[in-house]
C-alpha cells in the first residue's frame, strides 16, 4: 500500500499562521485553548490512519519522559482543574508528588524506574481528549517490542513514520506561531510544567504577558545520563 504523502511546507506555514491567530485572539481567556486544540486537530486531522499496535488499556509509552509546548500544558491544566473535586484534588496531589520525585532525576534514570505519568488512573489516561501532540504522535507497530523495552531489553520499538514527521512538521509550526504571536514557548517536561501551572493560577496569564513562567520545567535541562 502506498504510504500517504506527509503535508508540504506551505501546509506548515498555514497551521503557524493559524494558531498564531489563536495566540493573538482579543479574549485572552481563549488564546491558550483554542490554539492548542487546534494543534492537536491539526495532527489528527492530518494524520495517516497507520496501523498501529496501541490500544485502551495498553500505557507501556506512558512511563517515558514527556514534553510538550506551553498552551498544551495550561490546557492540561484547566482539564485537570475542571474535573470533579474528589478526582481533581487527588490528581493534583499526584502530579506535585512525581514532579517533585523527579526533580534533578537524570532522564535515563527515569526510564529505569518505570514511573508512570500521574495522569494515568487504572491504567487509562484519564485527560485522554486534551492529551499532548507528543503522546498522540508516539504510537507503535509491535506490542511485544513494547513489552520488552519496558522490561529494560535493549530492542527498538518500531513507530509510524509518517506520524514521527507530521510531529515534526507542527512542532516547527507551533513555534513559529510562538515566534508570531511574540510569546515564550519552549518545549517543557509536562509534569513539573504541570506542576507549576496548577501551583499558580495566574501562570497561564502571566505567560500571555510574555512571561516564561514555565521556564523552570524547560525540556532542554534535562540530564540525560
Amino acid at each position: 500500500m502506498r504510504r500517504p504523502a506527509l503535508p508540504d511546507a506551505a501546509a506548515g506555514t498555514r497551521i503557524a499562521r493559524q494558531l498564531a491567530g489563536y495566540l493573538t485572539a482579543p479574549r485572552a481567556e481563549t488564546r491558550a485553548p483554542y490554539a492548542a486544540r487546534a494543534f492537536h486537530r491539526a495532527f489528527e486531522t492530518m494524520a495517516a490512519k497507520e496501523p498501529v499496535a496501541c490500544r485502551a488499556g495498553c500505557n507501556y509509552c506512558c512511563h517515558q519522559v514527556v514534553s510538550a509546548r506551553a498552551a498544551e500544558i495550561f490546557l492540561l491544566a484547566r482539564a485537570v482543574r475542571a474535573l470533579p473535586p474528589d478526582a481533581a484534588g487527588p490528581m493534583a496531589a499526584r502530579i506535585r508528588a512525581a514532579a517533585e520525585t523527579t526533580r534533578d532525576m537524570a532522564v535515563a534514570e527515569r526510564h529505569r524506574r518505570n514511573l508512570p505519568c500521574p495522569i494515568l488512573e487504572d491504567g487509562r489516561c484519564r485527560l485522554y481528549a486534551d492529551r499532548p501532540l507528543a503522546c498522540r504522535a508516539f504510537a507503535s507497530t509491535d506490542l511485544e517490542a513494547c513489552r520488552r523495552a519496558f522490561a529494560h531489553e535493549p530492542v527498538p520499538i518500531p513507530v509510524p513514520r509518517q506520524a514521527m514527521a507530521l510531529r515534526g512538521l507542527l512542532t516547527r509550526a507551533g513555534e513559529a506561531a510562538s515566534r508570531a504571536a511574540r510569546l515564550p514557548d519552549d518545549q517543557y517536561e509536562l509534569i513539573a510544567a504541570l506542576a507549576i501551572a496548577l501551583d499558580d493560577p495566574a501562570a497561564e496569564e502571566k505567560w500571555l504577558a510574555g512571561g516564561d513562567v514555565l521556564a523552570p520545567a524547560a525540556a532542554r535541562r534535562l540530564a540525560a545520563g
